[in-house]
């Protein structure tokens, strides 16, 4: 297991259909001739085929190391990471443009050991990064971007290990970062109010001898849900999963593993305050987890699938994304869900000269695609060097939109989301025809 931390009804269609509409296609997907037939759509939105994007940065380096990526649209995504090797983690950053993929440059720490581990986006001018350095202890490391460059927030040492290994915004007056604190380590929350950050020592949850927490995802500013592991009294490795509903953080509970068994959730993400799926492993192989707003199911996963998954995102229930590799050093293999089923998704072969390959994270943009980072390592050991490795798989969309001429608009099936209309709105001509934007909205 892996353990590194880089951690439609017929008779609606049919009454639509009565009225005078121009038959029109959501984006990317086929258009459904009109008939007074029932008209039903799949919900089938996945992202099934990675494929690699440029990247500016073509020589192998110890520092470019991706392990955090938010989008904001198909022109702007900002990944960071760090080195691999304990004696040389030096944080980095890269920004997407829309063509490639090119180094951001970060602000100076006083520290031995610089990482970032996550990043949150919620517009081009405004992302929050999180990672840790080190002098005399560890300290929790946050920074800010502002449209042009990178500045440190809040790099405070202390007397005591204090760790942040990933963030959430949902506007540039709202974000968790997460992480742990103390001995033994207990679950740490850092807020932001769009003014100050406050930091939460939560208590450890019962039946919890410790705990490492690893990921968060808040789908609304009442409503995240972070994840990660943690120690029984017998010793078991246990998943551990806290939801927070605006003003307190409470555990959720799992299905019981088998005695012995070690189990750890490294990523999770929502799509809403009722969705949430996480990805980890057990000692037999990979685990995703989905809450249905009350409770954990283990979720049914293709044989052939990935060895380790470290990331996992979600814009919808009935799509995710969740990324790995087949083994540990690669090659890399994710996998992908529609609402129905978990399937391999197919991820590029690495270089012919590489020595292991992973994806570390994945951000999937609805009515876009999915973007995964991690790198390719060259070489082994003290000497062995990274490049950037950069993926993306179109998303798969199946549904259509009907537009009347009164401005109402009619959306079918989960690849053409609901995107605004102007039903009732007195207009001097009928509508009769609607075009995708370049984003796709």
């Amino acid at each position: 297991m892996r353990s590194t931390i880089r951690v439609l009804t017929g008779g609606l269609a049919v009454a639509l259909l009565a009225l005078p509409l121009a038959l029109i296609e959501g984006a990317g997907v086929e258009a459904v001739a009109a008939s007074s037939h029932a008209l039903t759509a799949p919900a089938t939105v996945a992202a099934s085929s990675f494929s690699t994007m440029p990247n500016a940065t073509t020589t192998p380096t110890a520092t470019d190391v991706d392990q955090g990526v938010s989008c904001v649209t198909s022109v702007f995504c900002m990944a960071v990471g760090n080195g691999d090797e304990p004696d040389t983690d030096a944080q980095n950053a890269e920004s997407w443009d829309g063509s490639t993929w090119a180094p951001s440059a970060l602000p100076a720490v006083s520290s031995t050991d610089t990482v970032l581990n996550s990043v949150s986006c919620v517009t081009t001018n405004f992302c929050v990064a999180v990672g840790y350095g080190e002098t005399s202890a560890y300290f929790g490391l946050i920074e800010q971007w502002n449209g042009t460059s990178w500045s440190v927030i809040q790099a405070t040492a202390g007397s005591t290990d204090t760790l942040l290994l990933s963030v959430s915004c949902t506007s540039a007056s709202f974000c968790v970062a997460v992480g742990w604190t103390g001995s033994p380590s207990t679950p740490y929350v850092e807020q932001w109010n769009g003014s100050t950050w406050t930091p939460t020592v939560l208590p450890l949850p019962s039946g919890y001898a410790d705990s490492l927490i690893l990921s968060v995802s808040c789908p609304t500013s009442t409503s995240c849900m972070m994840a990660g592991l943690g120690e029984n009294g017998s010793g078991d490795e246990i998943p551990l999963a806290e939801q927070f509903n605006g003003s307190s953080w409470s555990a959720t509970s799992f299905p019981t593993f088998p005695p012995d068994t070690d189990t750890a959730l490294f990523s999770v993400s929502c799509a809403g305050t009722s969705f949430c799926a996480a990805a980890g492993g057990t000692d037999s192989g990979v685990l995703v987890m989905t809450w249905n707003g009350s409770s954990w199911t283990q979720a049914t996963l293709p044989s052939n699938g990935p060895d380790d998954l470290n990331a996992i995102s979600c814009f919808s229930a009935t799509s995710c994304s969740a990324v790995g590799q087949q083994s540990n050093g690669g090659p890399t293999a994710a996998l992908a869900w529609n609402g129905q089923t978990w399937s391999q998704a197919t991820t590029p072969a690495p270089p012919a000269s590489s020595t292991g390959s992973a994806l570390e994270a994945v951000d999937c943009i609805t009515n876009w695609a999915c973007v995964a980072v991690g790198d390719n390592q060259f070489g082994s050991g003290s000497s062995a060097t990274y490049l950037p490795l950069n993926l993306i798989a179109p998303i798969a969309r199946s549904g259509y939109r009907f537009v009347a001429s009164d401005g109402g608009i009619f959306n079918y099936g989960a690849g053409a989301p609901f995107l605004g209309s102007m039903g009732g709105q007195p207009l001097n001509a009928p509508i009769v025809g609607m075009a995708t934007m370049p984003a796709g909205d």
